[in-house]
């Protein structure tokens, strides 16, 4: 394996290293909030609307947006997991592109000349930037995503968790509702 390599990551990788383990549990607890919202939610609209749903008072039309926005909260719950996710795996994803394509030119560069074996190399990093197109731009929205991590961002995500606390409580009242 070529030096560069084993050195360790420096800017935006090494911050996204120093962030992924604590990024994965917040990525369960991002899917796990989405899931138990979303069930929350459909027993919110059930307990409420399910025997009035087809009415002249309830027409489907105002029953579905109902229940739609009863499912926001859950929504961007998932949102935010899986932009988790991909946090999660980029820095291992482009260290796996960046040692395969590494690995191309090593065996290739001693062979040849040294003009040859530039040349190699130059079309290795060609095949890199290529192959690994879409990580390029996970990455860009990874270092968005940190950039991003200022008080705003963090009270808009505090205030997300919030309404799904509030759409959870509502489903286990409305299951107290339905059961009695």
């Amino acid at each position: 394996m070529p030096a560069v390599l084993e050195e360790t990551p420096t800017g935006v990788l090494q911050k996204l290293g120093r962030v992924v383990p604590a990024a994965d549990t917040l990525v369960r607890f991002a899917y796990r909030t989405g899931l138990v919202s979303a069930i929350s939610a459909g027993l919110i609209w059930f307990a409420v609307f399910g025997g009035a749903v087809g009415t002249v008072a309830m027409p489907w039309g105002l029953a579905l947006a109902t229940a739609a926005l009863l499912l926001i909260p859950a929504g961007a719950a998932a949102l935010v997991g899986w932009t988790l996710a991909d946090l999660v795996r980029l820095p291992g994803q482009l260290r796996q592109a960046a040692i395969t394509a590494a690995g191309g030119t090593v065996g290739a560069s001693r062979k040849g000349s040294r003009i040859a074996s530039i040349f190699r190399a130059i079309w290795a990093l060609r095949g890199l930037a290529l192959g690994s197109k879409d990580l390029w731009v996970r990455a860009v929205a990874a270092v968005r995503f940190v950039r991003l991590a200022s008080l705003p961002f963090v009270l808009a995500l505090v205030g997300l968790f919030a309404l799904n606390g509030l759409v959870i409580l509502g489903g286990v009242i409305a299951l107290g509702v339905l059961a009695f």
